[in-house]
């Protein structure tokens, strides 16, 4: 099943709001919109239907997010 965008959008909020908390910095650390590329990688997320697959993106937006620290 994929995720809507709506879903993608709130899992990459999360992913940022728990990077900010554990390294006490703001939650818009990398700026003032998301990075080109994690952008990228929630429209491909939108698309894949294999949940290990999405895993796999959220955690290279995870580590583009952390590049940020």
């Amino acid at each position: 099943m994929k995720l809507s965008r709506y879903e993608v959008e709130s899992k990459v909020n999360q992913i940022v709001e728990s990077i900010a908390e554990e390294n006490e910095v703001d939650k818009n650390f990398y700026g003032d919109c998301y990075p080109l590329e994690v952008m990228m990688l929630e429209n491909k997320i939108t698309l894949l239907t294999d949940e290990v697959d999405r895993e796999e993106l959220f955690e290279e937006i995870k580590k583009v997010f952390e590049s940020y620290i």
